[in-house]
């Protein structure tokens, strides 16, 4: 009887040790999946965290977009205003053109009508001289002396018709196309020099837009090119293998293109970061991260829980990486590892 005892007491002992280990392993797995839950939401908040600063550089490129717009829309205006006033270049000059022609044929007419004074003049002393040799007097005074039936009314009345058709044919005489003709060179002048004005003035913003677009392309470029260069060497030392870049979705029109991440862990295909798993997610964004740190280091870098999704072999990866990134950035704890 006191066998059986023993060995009973054994057994209670044993499955006693037994369920001990049972709760043991039970509260294991509960703080495990507690810290699953902890990393996941940590990795919630990198996400949130990348998709508000994506949202801000959204928001700066539609800054960016609306300032160019404007801008253009100024530079249309300038290139409207230049088109009313070549228009009204064109139009004035063809004013020109026309009172230049006024002009000729009003200078034609000046040189006709001097040539007929002159010939009336000549006319008008033959006449004087034929009457003084044939009367020994003076028109005036035969006129004042005798009516006008004693002088010789034919050879007048036969130049009246010649004379009036001379008169006809002048037709009346603008007076002041001269002065018209002076004020609208003036204007001309005028409306030329703002013209070239205009044009330096177009020509200068359509330089500094080329200037500002040369300059903003080969920077991005070149900064996207080493922080290209920068990911795929993190992502090969995160993965210890494999390789990811970075790609313009459309190469022709860099500053406005989007861009997109490609990775290829070892022993995986080539694919986009959305159809990565969350640990590889992760190690993908710090790498990008990084990435930037190593073309633009800045004095420190504050991270919080970015290992919660990563299994321990990957989080030593990533520790032997910040202490590589710790000679140029501090990377003060956060306030939950203290």
């Amino acid at each position: 009887a006191k066998v059986a005892a023993g060995e009973v007491e054994g057994r209670v002992d044993h499955l006693a040790a037994e369920l001990e280990a049972v709760r043991a392993e039970e509260a294991r797995g509960r703080r495990e999946r507690a810290e699953k839950c902890d990393r996941a939401a940590a990795l919630d908040r990198a996400e949130t965290e990348a998709r508000g600063r994506i949202e801000s550089l959204e928001g700066r490129l539609a800054e960016t977009l609306e300032a160019e717009e404007a801008a253009r829309a100024a530079l249309q205006g300038h290139l409207d205003r230049c088109a009313e006033v070549e228009g009204e270049v064109e139009r004035l000059a063809a004013e020109e053109r026309r009172l230049q022609g006024e002009r000729e044929a009003l200078q034609e007419e000046l040189r006709g009508l001097e040539q007929q004074l002159s010939e009336l003049r000549h006319q008008t002393a033959e006449l004087r001289l034929r009457f003084q040799e044939r009367y020994h007097t003076e028109p005036e005074a035969a006129r004042d002396a005798a009516g006008p039936a004693e002088v010789e009314l034919a050879e007048m009345e036969r130049q009246i018709p010649e004379l009036a058709r001379k008169l006809e044919r002048i037709g009346p005489v603008n007076l002041t196309a001269i002065e018209e003709h002076r004020e609208l060179e003036e204007r001309l002048a005028f409306l030329n020099r703002q013209r070239q004005d205009l044009e330096a003035a177009i020509e200068d913003i359509r330089q500094a837009i080329r200037r500002i677009n040369r300059t903003s392309r080969e920077r991005f470029l070149t900064t996207f090119e080493q922080i290209d260069r920068h990911f795929a060497e993190l992502f090969t030392h995160l993965f210890e293998g494999g390789t990811a870049h970075l790609h313009l979705v459309d190469p022709d029109n860099p500053l406005e293109s989007g861009i997109e991440i490609t990775a290829q862990p070892p022993g995986k295909k080539n694919q986009t970061i959305g159809l990565l798993s969350g640990g590889e997610k992760a190690l993908t964004t710090l790498a990008l991260i990084f990435s930037t740190y190593r073309v633009r280091p800045a004095p420190f870098c504050l991270l919080d829980e970015v290992d919660a999704p990563l299994d321990d072999a990957n989080v030593l990866r990533f520790n032997r990486l910040l202490r590589g990134l710790a000679e140029t950035t501090q990377f003060p704890p956060s306030p939950t590892t203290r």
